[in-house]
């Protein structure tokens, strides 16, 4: 999925630069972990980089602790907690934060805490949705409709972030590769399983397509797009 996905590439191409002068032993906090796909993938990059991966629901870190088990990965830990429970000054290199503040009711307190956790000269990346209609918990009645690219880099600045840069992802090539790649199969599985006998023969030409049209869309700037990507330094 993250070949399929215009945010994973935006947040890859982040991290790859971020790795070419990163500390050999550098500690990295994965706030809002979710499946723990980054987070895994981080660890694999070098054994010598520690990982904390931190989510409030609890089977997502179970999942992955579990995940860890089976993989016998060493440098990797799944937590259940909130960023606002996060009590760790000046321990990490890096902070990685996908797709979270927009679910959090009080994101200017979150957002403080991994300034607080993060160390000087630290750097955090943070992608965030520009409509988000979802609610953060099944019955909650919490939802914010999204952030403007001067919103969100005012509230980073405002928590004593510095050196703060944003552009935008998801622009057309991105949209057109997020139709082809997930919504169209999906649409089209649920009008009936029998397409997934169709599907693989799909995908043989969807893949490569969405995979460059991601690259284009990662690689280029945008005036527009339906998220944000956020780099900022402590």
């Amino acid at each position: 999925m993250d070949w399929l996905t215009v945010k994973s590439w935006h947040v890859r191409r982040e991290l790859r630069k971020w790795m070419r002068n990163a500390p050999d032993k550098a500690h990295i906090l994965d706030a809002g972990t979710g499946f723990g796909h980054n987070a895994y993938w981080l660890s694999c990059q070098r054994d010598k980089y520690s990982v904390l991966a931190i989510d409030q629901k609890q089977s997502h870190v179970c999942s992955g602790n579990a995940f860890v088990r089976d993989t016998k990965r060493k440098n990797l830990l799944f937590r259940t907690m909130s960023i606002e429970e996060l009590e760790a000054d000046e321990a990490f290199d890096l902070i990685l934060c996908t797709e979270t503040l927009e679910k959090v009711e009080n994101d200017e307190s979150a957002v403080e805490h991994m300034h607080g956790a993060l160390k000087d000269g630290g750097l955090m990346i943070t992608t965030v949705n520009r409509k988000f209609k979802a609610k953060c918990e099944k019955g909650d009645d919490f939802s914010r409709p999204g952030y403007q690219i001067e919103e969100i880099k005012k509230m980073l600045k405002e928590s004593g972030f510095h050196h703060v840069k944003a552009h935008f992802t998801g622009g057309k090539a991105g949209q057109w590769a997020q139709r082809l790649g997930v919504t169209l199969p999906l649409r089209l599985l649920r009008m009936s399983r029998l397409f997934l006998l169709i599907l693989p023969f799909y995908f043989i030409l969807a893949i490569p397509t969405a995979v460059i049209l991601n690259w284009l869309d990662s690689h280029t700037a945008h005036l527009s797009g339906e998220g944000i990507i956020l780099l900022a330094r402590k």
